[in-house]
Parts: C-alpha cells; structure tokens; sequence
C-alpha cells in the first residue's frame, strides 16, 4: 500500500501566509522522510487574509528541489483559468529538473470570486466551462504526447524536447469519462471526500467500473493507469472526540454554507482497518489522504503515526 499527502493551506494558529508556508514545508520534508508517496498541493483562491498561496507552482518547484523521493504536485490546477502550452511548460520543465517526480492534477472548477474568473475566455460561463475543461486537457495532453507533431507543424518546442512527459491526472468522484480519460492518457484520483452526493456509510465502490477502465486503457495505450483514492479525516483516541472535532470545524462555517466536504472521523487502529477494507473494496493500491487538523505540530504527529502503522519506509515507491 502507498499512502500519499495533499495540502490545503491552511493553518489554524498563524497569523500570516509566510508562517504557514513555512509549516507547509516543513510537512512536506516530513512526508518525504517517513515514505509517504505523494505530496499534492490544492490550487484555490480564497478571500482571507492569512490565505498563504493560490497557484501552488512556485511551493512545488521549493518542496521538490528540497526532498529526495516524494512526488510532488498540483491536485489540482484549475485548468480553465490558464493557456494550456504555460501549464504544460512549467510541469515539464519541473519533471526533467526533480527527476520524473512531478504530478500535474487537473480540475474541472472555477473560483468563488469573479475577478480571479475573469482571466477566462469571455464564452465560458457556468453552465459550458466543462466543455472549456475537456477541450483544453486534451490540448495539453496533445502537447505532451505528440512532441513532434507541434515541432513541425506549429514550430513549438516544450523544453526539454523529448524530455520525461509530466504525469497528468484526472481528478474526479467517479468513473464516468471513461473515453475522455483513455483517449488523453490520464491517471485517475477518485475523491471520497468531495460532498458530491457521496455518502460514507453507502459509498459506490464500483471497482467493477474501475477494472473495465483500467483493462480498456492498458488495451488502447499499452499500459495501466496509475489510480489513487483522496479521502479526508480527523483522527484523535475516540472516533466520539474525532465527530465533536469535525462537529466543531463545521460549526465555524459561515451560516447557510454547505460543508464540501466528508471528512471521516478515525482513531489509528480504525484507519489501519478502514484503508485495508478501502483497498479491498474499491481495487486501489495507493490513497491520498487529507488531515483536516489545522495545527502543524498535530500533522506531523499524525504523519509519523501513519507511517509507523502502515510500515511506509519500507514501501519501494514507483
């Protein structure tokens, strides 16, 4: 089993941006000691001003020149705000220089705040910017696997030429764009976490939907997607104190604000069995999981507790 990381941003106890940055970092280079695979960074763009970073880009390039062994990436880029030849440059710069360990995650969302959106083309609205979304992944998958094609054609060179494609992944709550993922090669993360009408007592595993995806993909493009599941939790010594944290985390939303997201109250030796049961039950090896704990000294806690229990110093990472 591999287990990665993804990071929001978020701390509870600072009181600017740089702090957290700083605290983001020092998770990150924790990660990477005690074996965790993947080390994924949000893009969003909030209207606080502690807020310590929208476009992750920059913190990934840091944490990657600063670990040796974690993958380090977006999950994901909010591709419509961007021209998909910028993104592709940079994620494929990023790979050659750290080593094929750069993910590029794509999401299929727009801001909350209208000037951030306006860098969009003006067509794009809410009920089309999913079609937007699939147009330009098809695009930057286009440019990473047809080098030659741009070259002659276009005249356009992505350095390094014919140097290591950056691993492109498809971030979604199910297995529904089967064709769009196979065409495009993508990797696929499944969240259980976005309030997307899951819900965790009745989860659809549909391992059957996944298997058919990964069998047909393996035939088409000659080799298996790469395929985790993101799920997020609080974790104490009582699942009762675990609900009264994210009772209390709720609480402080803003009134009338739907909680996006499911987040699983857990113990150690729950989560040990829970990801187990996960791994059986959904056909997946690797999980991307998401501490909802805002206080940095907790997280790092918690990553030294996970790591012990599911022996991950030990897991060779692919």
């Amino acid at each position: 089993m591999k287990i990665g990381v993804l990071e929001q941003g978020k701390r509870s106890q600072n009181t600017n941006s740089l702090l957290t940055i700083e605290d983001i970092i020092e998770y990150a280079l924790e990660a990477d000691k005690l074996g965790f695979s993947r080390f994924w960074l949000t893009e969003h763009h909030y209207s606080f001003i502690t807020h310590s970073y929208a476009n992750p880009d920059i913190l990934i390039s840091i944490i990657a020149g600063m670990t040796e062994n974690i993958n380090v990436g977006a999950a994901g880029v909010l591709v419509n705000l961007y021209a998909p030849f910028s993104v592709v440059s940079n994620y494929k710069l990023m790979n050659n220089l750290f080593h094929n360990r750069i993910d590029l995650g794509l999401a299929n969302s727009l801001t909350d705040i209208p000037y951030v959106n306006s860098a969009n083309d003006s067509r794009m609205n809410d009920d089309n910017f999913s079609q937007f979304f699939r147009k330009k992944v098809t695009e930057m998958s286009n440019l990473i696997h047809n080098e030659e094609k741009y070259l002659q054609e276009e005249g356009v060179v992505i350095p390094p030429y014919k140097g290591i494609k950056p691993n492109l992944w498809y971030l979604s709550t199910s297995y529904k764009s089967q064709e769009f993922i196979i065409k495009n090669k993508l990797n696929i993360c499944r969240s259980i976490f976005h309030n997307r009408g899951q819900i965790l007592d009745n989860l659809d595993y549909d391992r059957e939907s996944l298997l058919e995806l990964k069998n047909t993909f393996k035939e088409l493009n000659g080799y298996f997607p790469q395929v985790s599941l993101s799920l997020a939790f609080y974790i104490s010594e009582s699942i009762a104190e675990s609900k009264k944290m994210i009772d209390a985390m709720n609480a402080s939303k803003s009134p009338g604000t739907q909680d996006p997201y499911i987040v699983i109250p857990t113990t150690p030796s729950h989560f040990y069995d829970l990801l187990h049961e996960y791994r059986e039950q959904f056909g997946i090896n690797e999980f991307i999981l998401y501490d909802t704990g805002k206080d940095n000294s907790k997280k790092l806690e918690n990553l030294e507790i996970i790591s012990e229990m599911f022996n991950l110093t030990n897991v060779v990472v692919s």
